[in-house]
């Protein structure tokens, strides 16, 4: 299932040694989930590091290379 981002937000505090920063993400559906970076990186989605805010409106397939907690 492919869903797009709504709003994310990157949570402080929450880093995985492997996977990267923790994100607090709301889809356009109205669901939510936490998801690592390394999703992003996985599924090839481009977006500024330092700026969380460009991942809004990229598509994230839930089915492949996603990681959530």
């Amino acid at each position: 299932m492919i869903k797009k981002i709504k709003s994310i937000q990157q949570l402080d505090g929450h880093n995985h040694p492997a996977l990267g920063p923790l994100f607090s993400v709301v889809f356009e559906d109205g669901s939510s989930d936490f998801i690592y970076a390394e999703t992003f990186f996985a599924q090839s989605i481009d977006f500024v590091w330092d700026d969380p805010q460009t991942l809004v409106g990229a598509e994230v397939n839930m089915e492949e290379d996603y990681y959530n907690r």
